[in-house]
């Protein structure tokens, strides 16, 4: 099992809080700099929560690159799933080693609650890279 790491609690951002847009997307950004905060191997980082019922489109892109033929994946892990044992892979494998380098993810429903994650397939101590989604909450109204 892995480790989920807390990348919400004590950083500037409403990243905890849902974007609330029923019936419509909301953008949520993040921006992550392994400089200041690396990130171990192997390890899931939660970046960003995302509601119930929600719809999920995802993107990554790299600003500075990390200076090896590094990845990482993004990850949306289910808030009960605290070992990410059954982590939903987003996008796999984003290149942190070519500037510019931008991906979408696959795009995803999820009827729980849970965060948007990154997970590092190794120790990133240089790459800064923009992970950004759109959240659409479902109405559950008939």
């Amino acid at each position: 099992m892995a480790t989920v790491n807390d990348l919400i609690t004590g950083y500037d951002g409403r990243y905890a809080v849902e974007p609330v847009l029923i019936d419509g997307f909301a953008p949520l950004k993040r921006y992550i700099a392994c400089a200041t905060t690396n990130l171990d191997n192997g390890e899931y980082h939660k970046i960003m929560y995302v509601g119930a019922n929600s719809y999920i489109k995802s993107h990554m892109a790299t600003v500075i690159v990390e200076g090896a033929a590094e990845t990482a994946d993004l990850c949306f892990v289910a808030a009960t799933d605290t070992t990410a044992a059954s982590p939903t892979t987003l996008i796999n494998d984003h290149d942190l080693n070519t500037d510019d380098t931008c991906n979408a993810g696959t795009e995803m429903f999820t009827d729980v609650a849970g965060y948007i994650c990154v997970l590092a397939n190794a120790a990133l101590t240089v790459a800064a890279f923009h992970v950004a989604i759109e959240v659409m909450k479902a109405s559950t109204a008939d």
